[in-house]
């Protein structure tokens, strides 16, 4: 999430609740929370309505987002750990006063304080926070090469990081090799599910689809009921299975699906063009209401940004290493505060 204080625009921020803004009013001014693929929506908001030597902000827990209207026009800054010389010197210079720091201004804001810097309390702005999660899905789940990293094996790939960022209990369940449909046996997500039955977490996150590709199985169709039967023999069928299990076992649970990213150099199987299998798994979570991260349709992600036909980020052009979980991890995490 990113959260921005605003002063001096009025009432005119609160067109922005329809669209998905959080708003609440803070005496003359506003507090703002917004998931980062809001985050060009609300830059434009600002640009329009931000009056002449006057700045907004909007900042995440690593970084802060700066737009500056100048005499020139809108100037824009990211400032990634909250130090920036040049960004502190116009703030201090518009504002005619000193702050010392980037971070010491920002902190200073009891909405800032609160949401983004206080620590050992419930951030009530992150609906993560203190949450239960349970991780079901195969090997890029699991993290399993980060096993001996002594950096990151107490918190092993997307899954570790999220819950050790946010201070969220749960399970990561993921085993890898394990498939949506029946071509890896009983080394199945939906199996992984049936193991933790009975328990209830606030977060449900399923990946799966990869060992699928890779043994070359069966696509299969959709089928228009939600009652099957449904042929667990195709990756359609198992997506099917595994979805109405999960709402049936899990129906308090905020659920979401990974739709993986791209591996175009993978030389097993179908792995190096999925898009038949993501392409209608999209379609299966559109039927079931089950929200979703496209990160296989998504070309400047996997381009530029994971470099997914390169071992820069995907250590054997598959699993991600470190720096690959590292790039996966913030993305995942923004998906999952607006489940």
């Amino acid at each position: 999430m990113f959260y921005s204080y605003v002063m001096g625009i009025g009432d005119a921020v609160l067109e922005l609740v329809p669209r998905g803004f959080a708003v609440e009013r803070d005496g003359e001014n506003y507090t703002v929370a917004f998931p980062n693929e809001k985050a060009c929506e609300w830059e434009s908001f600002i640009c329009s309505h931000l009056e002449l030597e006057y700045w907004n902000e909007y900042i995440t827990h690593d970084r802060a987002v700066f737009l500056f209207h100048l005499q020139d026009g809108i100037k824009r800054f990211e400032v990634q750990g909250f130090e920036n010389g040049e960004v502190l010197a116009l703030c201090e210079t518009l504002c005619g006063c000193k702050f010392g720091s980037v971070k010491k201004m920002l902190s200073g804001n009891h909405f800032y304080h609160h949401a983004v810097f206080e620590t050992g309390k419930e951030h009530t702005m992150n609906p993560l926070y203190q949450k239960s999660v349970l991780f079901v899905g195969d090997s890029l789940c699991e993290a399993y090469r980060e096993r001996e990293s002594e950096q990151y094996k107490h918190q092993m790939g997307w899954a570790g990081r999220i819950m050790t960022a946010n201070g969220m209990t749960g399970i990561n369940k993921s085993l890898g090799g394990a498939s949506i449909g029946n071509c890896r046996g009983e080394n199945l997500v939906y199996n992984q599910l049936i193991a933790m039955t009975g328990n209830i977490y606030d977060y449900l996150i399923i990946e799966g689809g990869a060992n699928d590709a890779w043994d070359s199985a069966p696509v299969g169709e959709m089928v228009e009921s939600f009652d099957g039967p449904f042929d667990r023999d195709t990756f359609a069928g198992g997506l099917e299975a595994t979805f109405a299990y999960a709402k049936e076992h899990f129906a308090s649970s905020k659920f979401g699906y990974i739709v993986t990213y791209q591996m175009p150099s993978a030389q097993f199987g179908r792995m190096a063009d999925m898009s038949e299998y993501f392409a209608l798994s999209k379609q299966i979570c559109d039927k079931w209401g089950v929200p979703y991260l496209d990160l296989y349709f998504d070309k400047d992600f996997n381009q530029n940004a994971l470099k997914s036909a390169t071992t820069e980020n995907l250590a054997d052009f598959i699993h991600p290493n470190s720096a690959g979980y590292n790039i996966l991890t913030p993305v995942i995490e923004n998906w999952m505060k607006t489940l």
